[in-house]
């Protein structure tokens, strides 16, 4: 519902009850954070840890906040804490990977491999699961369907990026389905929706899940416009079990995703200069 103040009100009302209450001294710096109250939410967000050292939701959020504070180091140590005292969370390692590509204590080819090794562990994860084959016919005569997976069709730069190719695609040539694994409808998210020939909310599915659905639309081609960013727990794995033939990164993230299941990246000289060797 969005409605902070109450949120907070019921959350302080747990605290007087229990004042080590972990999830509610997470879930208050959860609020904090919303309006961005950094410092607060940051101090919350290590009581919690005080009160439950193995709570990788406030590590993880801990993270985040020192990610948007600017402090990187700490972010990387508190997403390193959470995997290493709490066990695997997908969230943490993905975050992790985002956060790397802003951190001055790591070379290029350092950022580089922790996403090869990550990329590596879900392919080897989850080989079991990975697409054989693909429903698509070979008729030249038929459209190419092409589809795209973000969690970004609102009011999102990635959405004012991607709108043009939307709008100004060969419609005779090409079916898209637009994946939208995002919460938030607005007017972005409308023009879009009247953009594409299908339109799927996709925010209720987990990765095998979407990558069953994409197999079984017979996508030609899926362009994940994700990285590690929001909806990386759900767009890598889904991209590792390979539901399309061909499959392209592209806006969303500003690095390799590292996965031998994504066959292009759309860059430019900027984002990746000719002489980089990553």
């Amino acid at each position: 519902l969005n409605d902070l103040d109450r949120a907070n009100a019921l959350f302080d009302m747990a605290l007087q009850i229990e004042p080590r209450n972990a999830r509610a001294l997470n879930n208050k710096g959860l609020a904090a954070m919303r309006v961005y109250k950094l410092v607060s939410a940051g101090e919350l967000f290590n009581k919690a840890i005080e009160v439950d050292p193995t709570s990788p939701s406030a590590y993880n959020n801990l993270g985040l906040c020192y990610q948007m504070i600017g402090d990187i180091p700490a972010a990387l140590d508190a997403y390193e804490r959470c995997l290493v005292a709490c066990g695997y969370m997908e969230k943490a390692a993905t975050n992790k990977l985002l956060c790397l590509n802003y951190s001055t204590e790591h070379s290029r080819d350092e950022c580089s491999d922790a996403h090869f090794a990550y990329a590596r562990q879900k392919r080897d994860a989850l080989a079991a699961s990975t697409y054989a084959t693909h429903p698509n016919t070979k008729d030249p005569a038929r459209r190419i369907r092409i589809g795209y997976l973000s969690a970004d069709y609102c009011d999102h730069p990635v959405a004012y990026f991607f709108e043009a190719v939307l709008a100004h695609r060969d419609r005779e040539g090409t079916h898209v389905t637009l994946y939208y694994g995002g919460k938030q409808q607005d007017a972005v998210t409308a023009q879009f929706k009247s953009l594409a020939d299908d339109f799927q909310n996709v925010d209720l599915l987990n990765a095998e899940e979407v990558a069953a659905r994409i197999h079984s639309d017979g996508i030609d081609i899926l362009v994940e416009l994700s990285g590690y960013t929001t909806l990386a727990p759900v767009a890598i794995p889904a991209a590792v079990m390979h539901p399309a033939p061909i499959q392209v990164s592209w806006i969303g993230y500003p690095n390799t995703t590292g996965l031998d299941a994504i066959h292009y990246r759309f860059t430019d000289a900027i984002a990746d200069p000719p002489a980089s060797t990553q």
